[in-house]
């Protein structure tokens, strides 16, 4: 019963709530005491949750000497809640964009990201947000191949070019009508990755830095994603003068890459 119970609070019942509902559906009906019996909850607040639980239509009442009660049937209950979590967390997002959440993010232009969840959900919502342009550089395609759905659904609504240190291989068939492009033949690329490090590990600080890619949305905004020893990190950059020279940098290696489809 405790990990039934453990489920319904994190649909949104409280602990005795669940409790009390969980050995309702159990007795199938019974009374306060039996209720109290059932669920190890203390007889005085069994009579104040069976009362919020009535009101809140997930019990129904039978009066008498004394009062039966029976749960309402578990699927609607579930049903229920789960809407109500949905809605509570619509909400939730309205009322936290209304307080202007990235007014933060403009006063700090350069943000550092860490964690696999928070990485992927920025590279999303760069991905998402760009409206004419996307210019990508890929070093190391493990994220690419987990979203290539993605950037093939932005490919079809606006300009989308990856770069390629190696050959994409099948990779480049499954990103849409992105323009794929190699640039490890070019002499201006290899002395980048190769003589200088960036293909491969820089030391750092005693740590060894790694890039993965780089990518530039609208000339405007651009995230590095990139590993520190076994650490993986991202920073996204919001700064004119720092993204026009990414940008300058993508279209330089743009002029000498040769298209890989």
């Amino acid at each position: 019963m405790s990990e039934i119970t453990a489920k319904l609070t994190k649909l949104g019942f409280k602990e005795y709530e669940a409790k009390v509902y969980t050995a309702l559906v159990g007795l199938g009906e019974g009374t306060a005491k039996q209720i109290h019996n059932a669920s190890g909850v203390p007889r005085p607040r069994v009579y104040d949750i069976l009362e919020g639980l009535v009101k809140d239509g997930f019990v129904e009442v039978r009066q008498g000497a004394p009062m039966c009660y029976k749960a309402l049937e578990p699927c609607l209950v579930v049903s229920r809640l789960k809407s109500d979590m949905v809605a509570a967390a619509e909400d939730a997002i309205k009322d936290l964009q209304k307080l202007s959440v990235d007014t933060n993010e403009r006063a700090s232009p350069i943000w550092l990201v860490r964690g696999e969840r928070s990485i992927r959900s920025k590279f999303e919502h760069l991905v998402a947000r760009a409206d004419k342009e996307l210019l990508m550089v890929w070093y190391d395609t493990r994220l690419l191949k987990e979203e290539a759905e993605k950037v093939s659904e932005a490919a079809s609504k606006k300009t989308v070019v990856c770069l390629f240190a190696g050959r994409p291989g099948d990779l480049a068939n499954r990103l849409g009508a992105a323009d794929v492009r190699a640039v490890s033949e070019v002499d201006f690329m290899k002395m980048l990755l190769d003589d200088r490090g960036f293909k491969g590990k820089v030391k750092v600080h005693d740590a060894d830095h790694k890039l993965e890619c780089l990518i530039v949305a609208d000339g405007q905004e651009s995230i590095i994603i990139y590993d520190v020893d076994t650490e993986r990190m991202a920073i996204t950059i919001r700064l004119p003068l720092i993204t026009f020279i990414q940008r300058a940098f993508i279209e330089k290696i743009m002029i000498d890459a040769k298209r890989a489809v």
